[in-house]
């Protein structure tokens, strides 16, 4: 160990001769910017296409009326092609790939202005094109959406304009057809909840709200009999796009909703109960997106006062804990994120002040960086600056590994010996973040 340590200190007194230090990026994710969108978006849906392509449609550039132009995502070339425009705005609405490759957009938020187009249209990659389906003269709007085994789309809950208020009423679109089914009605009528299809064929429905206020609530809907039925409930009420996401184990992540937004739970199917998460996740109106390592990328949302945050988080199934994982280039709230085919992922609109901006995040890391202007104080601890982005994540040369992935780095940083042939690494400007302390192991 003695030995380990002496060759540590030499190789790091070399550097401080050069006065210039090569570091190499370790493999946790980073952030990077790619090409703007054409129009500013926000409360926006982002589909994955079976091309590898994201269409990006609707949504509202001012917050006050919804735009009906989309436009394509290009991972290859990092760039935004406008496509087909939908009939009319849509905001705050669903879109759902259909297993033919074409996308489903369904209903929008009444309150953003008159609504006098269809209820739902179809999207066709092969030729860029919207197809309306006029219905009658009605809206919806902060409903669910699920693909189903069987092909067709389970919309359930949301406000509908007719009955003035919150549904409790589901239906089944076919796209064989193109026509909507009526299915059995929820238990409890909600809008702004989250649905996720399980392993088992059922459908979660959790959370939202109603006149009563936010719910905790949730049911299970079968497909094979059209029912539904009471499941446990949350143990916070949450309300305002929570997110829902399968784990890999079958047990259902849920976090966000305005009244649950700083912390997540997890619900286990095999006894309809539902767990707090450790940690904490950042706000309501965030995204989660479902990693290749099966981690659970959460990423921006709002805090008190509709501030949007960068701050992302990552949840891991296996230790039930979450950990910041750094911050985007911006802060962004009702922004969308798609995993690529690359396994990286498109982080969109949102952003403020920039709604038209689109980063990705990489979960391997992202290029070397050069460490520099090192001084070494009295106390004996190494300091230093780096340039390029302060916000990728680092190990300290090749021969060095971190035990705790780096998050989000200031530009000035401390070194310092532990005494116990180990050299810690803490944060000096992020004194919101005491937890951001880590520790390097020599050679």
């Amino acid at each position: 160990m003695k030995t380990n340590k002496i060759l540590h200190i030499a190789i790091v007194l070399c550097a401080l001769a050069l006065n210039l230090f090569f570091v190499q990026a370790s493999k946790a994710g980073t952030f990077t910017a790619t090409g703007s969108m054409n129009t500013g978006r926000v409360w926006h849906t982002a589909t994955l296409l079976q091309n590898g392509q994201v269409l990006v449609a609707g949504g509202t550039p001012d917050g006050s009326s919804g735009t009906a132009s989309s436009e394509l995502y290009d991972p290859n070339t990092g760039t935004w092609t406008n496509t087909g425009s939908m009939s009319e705005g849509r905001v705050i609405f669903t879109a759902t790939l259909l297993t033919n490759g074409t996308v489903l957009a369904f209903g929008t938020d009444a309150s953003f202005g008159v609504f006098t187009g269809p209820l739902f249209e179809i999207y066709n990659p092969t030729n860029g094109m919207w197809t309306a389906y006029y219905y009658t003269n009605y809206t919806i709007g902060r409903h669910t959406a699920t693909l189903l085994p069987n092909g067709e789309v389970l919309i359930a809950g949301g406000i509908n304009d007719i009955i003035a208020g919150t549904s409790s009423g589901a239906q089944l679109f076919d796209p064989s057809t193109g026509l909507l089914t009526p299915t059995g009605s929820m238990t409890t009528p909600r809008y702004w909840h989250v649905a996720v299809l399980l392993t088992n064929g059922l459908v979660l429905v959790a959370g939202g709200g109603n006149t009563s206020g936010a719910l905790s609530s949730a049911e299970l809907y079968n497909p094979a009999t059209g029912t539904w039925t009471n499941t446990g409930a949350m143990n916070v009420a949450r309300l305002t796009q929570p997110t829902g996401t399968l784990l890999p184990n079958g047990k259902v992540l849920v976090t966000g909703g305005t009244e649950g937004e700083n912390g997540g739970e997890i619900y286990d199917p095999s006894n309809g109960v539902w767990t707090l998460t450790t940690g904490e996740f950042d706000g309501h109106y965030n995204t989660a997106t479902l990693l290749p390592n099966g981690r659970v990328l959460v990423a921006g949302g709002s805090v008190s006062g509709g501030y949007p945050v960068a701050d992302t988080v990552g949840y891991d199934p296996i230790t039930g804990e979450n950990k910041r994982t750094g911050e985007m280039t911006e802060g962004r709230n009702t922004q969308t994120a798609t995993l690529l085919t690359n396994g990286q992922v498109l982080l969109a609109g949102g952003g403020y002040p920039n709604n038209n901006s689109a980063e990705l995040y990489n979960p391997n890391g992202g290029l070397p960086v050069v460490m520099q202007n090192i001084t070494r104080a009295a106390s004996g601890a190494f300091q230093f600056s780096f340039t390029n982005t302060p916000s990728l994540n680092f190990g300290v040369l090749a021969s060095t590994n971190l035990s705790i992935p780096i998050a989000n780095w200031p530009e000035i940083a401390i070194i310092s010996d532990s005494g116990i042939g180990q050299y810690q690494f803490s944060d000096i400007q992020a004194t919101n973040y005491p937890s951001r302390f880590y520790v390097l192991n020599p050679p």
